[in-house]
C-alpha cells in the first residue's frame, strides 16, 4: 500500500491517523487479529517546523482456519467445491473469504450468501460458517423491450435451475422481434471440481435480414473453461442445416458442421459495475468439405475489443473495435457461405448513423450479400453530469467488404445521453452518417459498457 507521509512533506494529522487505521486493517485482513501498536507517537517541534513519527507494531500470531461449513442448501458438496477458495489449516486471508462469497453469489445457484466468522483467540483459529439460501427451482421469465435495430422485442423462458444436486439446469425459451424468431432448448452441466461448464443447445431460427430469409436448425455442444477470474476459453462444435429464400445466388439448402474456439479476457470481475477496464474476445471458426454439403472450406478469424479509460472522476474515454477476416474464395463465399457467417455493418452496436446491417457488398442486382471481412471502430467521450446520467460524444467508422484494398470505411458522428441502471446503461444516441443521404438516425441500446 502507498505511504502518504515521507521526509520533506507537510504533516497531516488526518493522514497520520488514516495510515494507522490502514496498517491495523491490513493486519486483520491477513489473520493477525491480535495485532496492536506498542508505541505510536507523533512528535512535533514548532520551533524547527519538523515532526517525527515513532511506531512499534506487534502483529502477534497469524490465525489459521479451523473449519469451513456450509448450511441450508440442496446442492452437493462436490458442486460447492467449485466455488470455495478457503480450506481448514490454511492461514486466514480476508481476500480469500471475500472471493469465496463472491463466487457463490455469482454462481446463480443462491439468492443469499452470508458468512459468519468465529474467533478462537486462545488457539489462534477462525471457524467460518457459510449460510446459503438456494434460488427457486423453477423460474419463468418474460422479456419485453425495444431496439432501433430490431424494433419491438418479446421473449419468454422457463428454467429449471436444479435438475439435480450437481447443478444441472435447463432452459426452454422463445424470442421474437421484427427481424427474427428463435426457439431454443439448452442443457448446462457443471464440470466437477472446477468452474467449467458443458453447454448443449438446440435452436430453430427464422430470420429475415438484409441478405435473405433463412430457416436454421442448429445443435451445438460447447465446453466453457474458466482458467482464472479473467481468462476463459470456449471449444464448440455447431451442426446446422439452413434453408434460404433469396433474390441472390446463394445456394438454397446448406448442411454444415463448424468447429470453433473462442478466447476471452475481462479485466474486471463484474462488467455491470465496471467504470474502467477492458474486454477482448478472439474466435476461430473452421469449415471443411468433409463436414459440409455443399463443400464449405473456410477459415474465419474475428476479434472484438472494448476499452474504458477513466480520465477523471467524471470523464471517460471508451474505445471499441471489431475486426474479422475470412480465408475463402470470394465466389464460393457469395454462393455457399451460411448467412450467419457473413458480415454486415451498420446499426446500434456497429456504425451508428446507418441503418441496421446495410453496410455490405452487393451482387450485380444491388442485393446485399454480406462480406468476407469486417472492420468497425468507435471512439467515445462521456461526461457524468449527474449521479445516474452521462452525456457522450462519439465517432464511428466501419464497413463489411470482400477485399482489404477496397474497404471504403463509412463514418459517422453523434451525441447521446446514458441513464445508468443496475443492469447497464440505457443509451439514447443521435448519429449523423457522413457518407449517406440518410443523415441523422436515432439509436437506443441497453447493456453494460464492457
Amino acid at each position: 500500500s502507498s505511504w502518504p507521509m515521507s521526509v520533506g512533506q507537510r504533516i497531516s494529522h488526518d493522514d497520520y491517523e488514516r495510515q494507522k487505521r490502514k496498517l491495523a486493517q491490513i493486519a486483520r485482513d491477513n489473520g493477525y487479529f491480535q495485532a496492536r501498536f506498542l508505541k505510536a507517537q507523533l512528535e512535533i517541534n514548532p520551533s524547527s517546523n519538523k515532526a517525527r513519527i515513532h511506531w512499534s507494531f506487534d502483529t502477534g500470531p497469524q490465525y489459521k482456519i479451523s473449519s469451513v461449513s456450509l448450511t441450508q442448501t440442496e446442492y452437493s458438496e462436490e458442486l460447492l467445491k467449485r466455488f470455495i477458495k478457503i480450506k481448514p489449516e490454511q492461514h486466514y486471508a480476508q481476500q480469500d473469504v471475500v472471493r469465496t462469497q463472491q463466487a457463490l453469489n455469482r454462481s446463480g445457484y443462491f439468492n443469499r450468501v452470508d458468512v459468519e466468522q468465529t474467533l478462537d483467540d486462545e488457539n489462534h483459529l477462525v471457524a467460518i460458517e457459510i449460510r446459503l439460501q438456494d434460488t427457486e427451482k423453477y423460474v419463468l421469465k418474460t422479456d419485453i423491450g425495444y431496439g432501433t435495430d430490431s424494433g419491438g422485442r418479446f421473449g419468454i423462458s422457463w428454467q429449471d435451475l436444479r435438475v439435480n444436486d450437481r447443478g444441472h439446469n435447463y432452459l426452454v425459451g422463445f424470442t421474437t422481434n421484427e427481424i427474427e424468431n428463435v426457439t431454443s432448448f439448452q442443457y448446462k452441466i457443471p464440470i466437477a471440481n472446477s468452474q467449467d461448464e458443458w453447454l448443449n443447445r438446440f435452436s430453430y431460427r427464422y430470420k429475415d435480414d438484409q441478405v435473405a430469409i433463412s430457416k436454421t436448425s442448429t445443435i451445438e455442444s460447447r465446453l466453457i473453461l474458466r482458467h482464472t477470474d479473467h481468462w476463459s476459453t470456449q471449444w464448440a462444435g455447431s451442426l446446422s442445416s439452413q434453408s434460404i429464400s433469396s433474390d441472390t445466388d446463394i445456394i438454397s439448402y446448406l448442411e454444415y458442421l463448424v468447429p470453433s474456439v473462442q478466447v476471452n479476457y475481462l479485466s474486471v470481475i463484474d462488467p455491470f459495475a465496471a467504470n474502467e477496464g477492458w474486454r477482448w474476445q478472439g474466435e476461430l471458426r473452421i469449415g471443411n468439405e468433409s463436414l459440409s454439403d455443399p463443400d464449405l472450406n473456410f477459415i474465419q478469424l474475428e476479434q472484438k475489443l472494448k476499452f474504458i479509460w477513466k480520465v477523471s472522476d467524471n470523464w471517460r474515454v471508451l474505445l471499441r473495435s471489431n475486426i474479422a477476416y475470412t480465408d475463402m474464395d470470394t465466389d464460393e463465399f457469395i454462393t455457399r457461405m451460411p448467412t450467419h457467417y457473413r458480415y454486415l455493418a451498420g446499426g446500434d452496436a456497429s456504425v451508428r448513423g446507418y441503418k441496421y446491417q446495410t453496410l455490405s457488398p452487393s451482387d450485380n442486382d444491388g442485393n446485399l450479400v454480406g462480406g468476407k471481412h469486417l472492420v468497425t471502430s468507435s471512439v467515445e467521450l462521456d461526461w457524468q453530469f449527474a449521479e445516474h446520467w452521462r452525456w457522450a460524444w462519439f465517432s464511428d467508422a466501419g464497413n463489411a467488404f470482400n477485399d482489404f484494398s477496397n474497404m471504403d470505411l463509412k463514418r459517422s458522428v453523434g451525441t447521446g445521453v446514458r441513464w445508468l441502471t443496475p443492469v447497464g446503461a440505457i443509451r439514447i444516441d443521435y448519429a449523423r452518417a457522413m457518407d449517406s443521404p440518410e443523415k441523422w438516425r436515432l439509436h437506443i441500446t441497453l447493456g453494460p459498457d464492457l
